[in-house]
Formats: structure tokens, sequence, C-alpha cells
């Protein structure tokens, strides 16, 4: 097109976008409704419109107890939620999918910066400099203390939970092999194991239905079959890792600012991957801000800061497979603190709840903002997309990029 002239009189159409005079919020072509980007609307209006892949923003408002930066969550899939946040006294608690919250004291020794759920109970997994400090509840309302195991040569430590094949397991990085592993089958009762080698701090640990394995802040790793013996592996990366599974394979991204992930389903070869290409700077997309990764039984996701200068709202990708037909999502608030932080997307079914997690230098950023989502991928809160474009005028009239939503 040689000027924006070449617009006027009829939208010239890109898949599911057209670039046009402007014509207000939205206008009706055939039988299809064009809306507006920039403007904002529910999805009762326009509900089709959660199937595009450039949907604005998804979430609806909720309100933490306290400032806080979510370390990690759980749910018992009927719509009880724990998050802990590295406070020494209480863990955050919900009983409605994320739209209420209270502090609940969870009695562990030490701060609880992870927490798993299995055997029909939570666990909250204490940090403490010399053992595993562990602490359940059936429901999250009230916490019992358990007896946990000697951690050796302790060093600054943050103990990683999570549930899987019938039993817990938590790991502490930053302690030698022989202290670092312990399993419980039902929460209460638990047992050392020796590891295979010392893993670093910020560990971090999954299981794919067949593997355990754990990450460190290192390219130092270790997987087993049975939580008990330990198999020395090495991770394709180091720094900041952050890792969720799904019965098939380990979804794997390290560092603050990475620009591809990781799979693997042995433990041992690792496949790099990147992102479909960002086409404001024709690279891969990147994920700002030492992503937070899990899945939700039905979706990996892995949530980010914007990748494009200019928006303020976090966003998060999404696959059924970890693999291939990844989708981006805006959320509908940004961070309170800082327009660069980061949030901790999680969910089950069709449930998401979005808390206010680390911020662009990969320190915390405590918020009391959170969102919740009930009906997730098929209805959005909000439609739209993240921008307006004006790319110019022509005779005076503004062109404008209009979404189909119908």
């Amino acid at each position: 097109m040689s000027n924006l002239s070449d617009f006027r009189g009829s939208p010239y159409k890109i898949g599911d976008v057209i670039l046009a005079e402007e014509r207000g919020e939205s206008f009706t072509r055939g039988s299809e409704i064009w809306l507006r980007t920039g403007v904002i609307d529910s999805a009762s209006t326009y509900p089709q419109a959660a199937s595009l892949e450039h949907m604005r923003v998804i979430g609806l408002a909720a309100v933490l107890p306290s400032s806080m930066t979510v370390t990690d969550v759980a749910h018992n899939s009927a719509g009880i939620w724990i998050a802990a946040f590295g406070d020494a006294t209480n863990i955050a608690r919900s009983v409605d999918d994320g739209v209420t919250w209270n502090l609940v004291a969870h009695n562990a020794a030490g701060a609880v910066f992870s927490v798993a759920r299995g055997a029909g109970v939570f666990v909250a997994m204490g940090n403490s400099a010399a053992a595993f400090q562990p602490s359940s509840s059936s429901d999250g309302s009230a916490w019992t203390v358990r007896t946990g195991t000697a951690i050796t040569t302790a060093t600054g430590n943050t103990c990683w939970v999570r549930f899987g094949g019938g039993q817990f397991v938590a790991c502490c990085g930053g302690v030698s092999a022989t202290g670092q592993i312990s399993t419980s089958p039902d929460g209460i009762n638990w047992t050392a194991r020796n590891g295979s080698q010392a893993i670093s701090n910020l560990a971090k640990i999954a299981y794919n239905g067949t593997i355990w394995l754990v990450l460190g802040s290192t390219s130092a790793a270790m997987s087993s079959t049975d939580a008990i013996t330990w198999t020395n592996r090495t991770a394709p990366a180091s720094a900041n890792p952050m890792m969720a599974a799904n019965t098939t394979l380990f979804l794997c991204v390290f560092g603050i600012s990475p620009t591809s992930y990781y799979t693997t389903t042995d433990a041992i070869t690792f496949t790099q991957r990147f992102m479909p290409v960002n086409a404001a700077n024709a690279s891969p997309r990147g994920f700002r801000v030492g992503p937070a990764v899990t899945y939700t039984g039905t979706y990996f996701l892995i949530t980010s800061v914007p990748d494009t200068a200019g928006l303020s709202n976090a966003m998060f990708y999404y696959s059924a497979d970890g693999i291939s037909g990844w989708k981006r999502r805006w959320l509908s608030a940004s961070h309170t603190v800082n327009t660069n932080a980061q949030w901790l997307v999680a969910g089950y079914g069709t449930k998401l709840v979005c808390l206010p997690s680390g911020n662009s230098t990969g320190s915390v950023a405590a918020s009391a903002s959170a969102l919740y989502h009930t009906n997730f991928p098929a209805g959005a809160d909000f439609i739209g997309s993240s921008f307006a474009a004006y790319p110019g005028s022509a005779g005076g009239s503004l062109s404008v990029l209009y979404l189909r939503v119908r």
C-alpha cells in the first residue's frame, strides 16, 4: 500500500484483523461484527471473542488480605486454594476459587515458600535452617505441625514440595546430597532420603507420572523413579529454574529474561523450544521476568510481563501439550507496585487464579492485587486488544485496527 488513503472506502482485511477508517467502537460487515482495538467489553456482549489469540485481557479483580509476593500455590480442585508467600507465620487461603482470601497461621517452623496437595491433605513446607518442617491440613483452615527430617549441612535453604505417584516429595536446596530429599505418603509421616548430588538453592521439583526431576540454580540436577534412589543429571541451563510437568513431559524455564524454554520426557535429553515469532521485532517471544510455570491438568501456563514495550499489563502463554499451539492472553490489571512486575497464574479445569509474584529485576514486588477467572478459555472477561493502533491519517480520517469478534 502506498499510503493510508488506500484504506478509505473498503477495509483492508488480514485474517481476524481489519485496518480501516474510524468507524466507532464496532461495526457490522455482513454477518460479522468487528470491534475497535483498545475497546474493552464483556464476553456476554461478544461471547465468541474468547477464541481470538489477540483477546485483550482476562481476569476479575480480587484483593489479598495483605501485600505479598506469592511463591507457590496449591488447590484441591474443588474451590480451595492455598498460597505461600515466604511468611514465617501465615499463608493465604481462598475457598471460592480466588474470589476472596484470608490469612491462616500455617504453624510450620520457618517461612513457607512451597505448598502442595495430595492424599487428601495440603502440605506447607517450612523453611528451617536445621530440618524439613512440614505442616498439614485437610482443608487449609487449621494446620498441624508434623515431625520433619534432619537436613545435613544446611546453608540458606528453600524447601520445595510436590505430590505425585502416591507420595509427597520435598527437596531442600543449598544442602548436601545426603540431606536433600524427604518423602511422605500422607503428609504426616516423613522419611529422609539421600540425593545423588548437592542441589543449589532455589531448588524446584516435579513429577511426570514416571520420573521425579529436581533442578537448582546451577546445571546440577537429579532424577528418580521412586524418590528413594537418585541419579545425577545435567540441566541444559542454570539460574532461577521454574518447572511443571504433565503425564508425558517436563517443561522447564531458566533465568530472568529467557528467550526459550526446554522440554524433556526422560530427564536426560532436553529439547530447546521457542515461542511463535513476535511480529514487532521478528524474533521469538521471550518470557521476561523469571517466568512462573504451572500445569492446570489441561494446559501448561507460562506467565510473563509484556514482550512489547509500552504495554503495562502482564500476559501468559498457554498450550495443551507444552510444545505447540501456544496462545497468549493479557491480564486485566497491571501490577499495583510495578507495571513490569510478574504474576503467578495457575488453575484447574476452567478456573484460573492470578497472584502477584516477582518483578523485572527478580526481586520481590509485594501487592494485594489478585485476579480470578471462572471459565477459561471459553469465556473472556474482557475483549479487544492490548493496544489502539492509529498508523496515521488519510484525508483527516484516522485508520484504526478492528478485531473480528463474531
